[in-house]
């Protein structure tokens, strides 16, 4: 079976500086589909935040992002199942 791409969404906001985000289920969503979460973090002070990823979620990247300051990049993966 091919893999093909079916829809995104966003939180539709940036630099917040909260402790939570919403970010929608896409448009046409179906069982067995693959859902993805990509977060870049940057803060300007203390310890390295914690991500914790809706019920079900793994996570599969974290790594710094060469760049000025302490920058990550985490993805966390979920199959769709309703």
């Amino acid at each position: 079976m091919a893999v093909a791409y079916r829809s995104s969404s966003a939180s539709g906001t940036s630099d917040g500086q909260s402790t939570s985000r919403t970010v929608p289920v896409p448009a046409g969503a179906a069982a067995g589909d693959i859902a993805l979460i990509a977060i870049e973090m940057w803060w300007d002070s203390g310890a390295n935040p914690t991500v914790t990823y809706p019920a079900g979620f793994t996570e599969i990247v974290n790594m710094s992002v060469t760049g000025s300051g302490p920058e990550k990049l985490k993805v966390a993966w979920k199959r769709v199942t309703g």
